[in-house]
């Protein structure tokens, strides 16, 4: 037996079929695991960002407040007429159904509910939460 003859003998006998499955897993549960930790804003990933506290405001979308959209502010500029909205990964507004459904995804991400408090903007009261990046 030659020595080529031996190692090929050492590497089991891989189904191709099996591994191409295998990969395309991986690469799948990969893109979920990356879309999943990832909190954007003007197409900022705060979780990148060195800071450590911003604040979360929930305002309802569309007739009944079916939806919820959240704005971030980490201290970041803002331009006239720029949203501070959370986005998702093909840049769309992200909803949420409610302010504890926010409060989760963003536990999910990183950040701690600190403390929230409301601000009176046109006779009705908008609550605002502060969030602390968690421990490393």
């Amino acid at each position: 037996m030659t020595i080529a003859q031996a190692r090929f003998n050492l590497i089991p006998h891989l189904n191709l079929f099996d591994m191409k499955k295998a990969f395309l897993l991986i690469a799948i549960l990969g893109i979920f695991t990356t879309a999943q930790a990832q909190v954007t804003v003007n197409g900022v990933d705060i979780n990148k960002e060195d800071i450590e506290y911003i604040n979360l405001t929930a305002v309802c979308k569309g007739f009944g407040c079916t939806k919820l959209v959240v704005s971030i502010d980490y201290g970041q500029k803002v331009k006239f007429g720029q949203t501070q909205t959370i986005k998702d990964a093909e840049g769309k507004t992200k909803t949420f159904n409610s302010e504890v459904d926010a409060l989760n995804f963003m536990s999910k991400n990183g950040w701690v509910f600190v403390n929230s408090y409301p601000v009176t903007i046109g006779g009705s009261n908008i609550y605002k939460y502060l969030m602390k990046r968690k421990n490393k």
